[in-house]
C-alpha cells in the first residue's frame, strides 16, 4: 500500500504542478516554468522507479496466491493484484504523455516550434490520472478485504 500510495502522490502532485507551470506560461515566466518542468521530468522517473519496485512486489504476490486459502481471500488478494497490474498499465501511460507534455513545454519556453497539441496531452494525462486513482481506490478495497479476514 505504500508505494502505491507514494506513486499516486507523486501523479497528484505533477497534476497541481502543471497547473503552477500553465500559470508561470500565461505570465510569460518562462524560466520559472522551464524550472518547474525540470523538476517535474525529476517526479516523473521517481513514480516510474517507484512503479519497477511495485511491479516486483506484485510478482512476489502472485508466485504466493497459490498459498492462500480460503478461497475468498486468495479472491480479494487477486483483485488487489489484478488492480495494481493495470495500475502500473496507466501509470506507464501517464509517464509517457507527461514526459512528452514536459519535453514540449522545454520546448516551447525556449522558443521552438511545438509540433504537439499540448492540450491534448493535458486530457490525455487527465484521463490517465482519473483511471489511476479509481485503480488506487479498488487496490485498497481489495487489499483491505484481504487484510480484513486476518484480524
Amino acid at each position: 500500500i505504500e508505494l502505491t500510495t507514494s506513486i499516486v502522490g507523486l501523479i497528484d502532485g505533477s497534476a497541481k504542478q502543471l497547473e503552477t507551470i500553465a500559470k508561470e506560461d500565461e505570465e510569460r515566466n518562462f524560466e520559472k516554468a522551464i524550472e518547474l518542468v525540470s523538476d517535474g521530468l525529476d517526479t516523473n522517473r521517481d513514480a516510474r522507479d517507484k512503479a519497477t519496485a511495485l511491479a516486483q512486489d506484485l510478482e512476489i504476490m502472485a508466485n504466493n496466491l497459490a498459498g492462500i486459502s480460503p478461497t475468498a481471500v486468495q479472491r480479494s488478494a487477486t483483485y488487489a493484484i489484478g488492480a495494481q497490474v493495470l495500475l502500473i498499465s496507466h501509470l506507464i501511460a501517464y509517464n509517457d504523455f507527461y514526459s512528452q507534455l514536459l519535453e514540449a513545454l522545454r520546448a516551447k519556453f525556449l522558443g521552438a516550434q511545438v509540433d504537439l497539441k499540448i492540450k491534448d496531452l493535458v486530457l490525455k494525462i487527465s484521463g490517465e490520472i482519473e483511471i489511476i486513482n479509481k485503480l488506487n481506490t479498488q487496490f485498497t478495497t481489495s487489499i483491505s478485504q484481504f487484510d480484513g479476514y486476518f484480524k
